[in-house]
């Protein structure tokens, strides 16, 4: 049974936090910052082209 309640809460925590991203994708257009800067993190390039944010776009 303990395992199952893990699941569960693994479950919720999962899911609220891809609610939070999908929040945060679509506030993007508000950044305070440049989204078309790729340098900003240079490893992910920039917000523009990301296939990530589509939706925010």
């Amino acid at each position: 049974m303990a395992a199952r309640d893990e699941l569960s809460q693994l479950f919720l925590f999962v899911f609220n936090l891809d609610v939070e991203v999908l929040y945060i994708q679509r506030v993007l257009k508000d950044a305070p910052f440049d989204k078309k800067d790729a340098h900003l993190v240079a490893i992910a390039g920039n917000c523009v082209d990301c296939p990530q944010t589509d939706r925010a776009q």
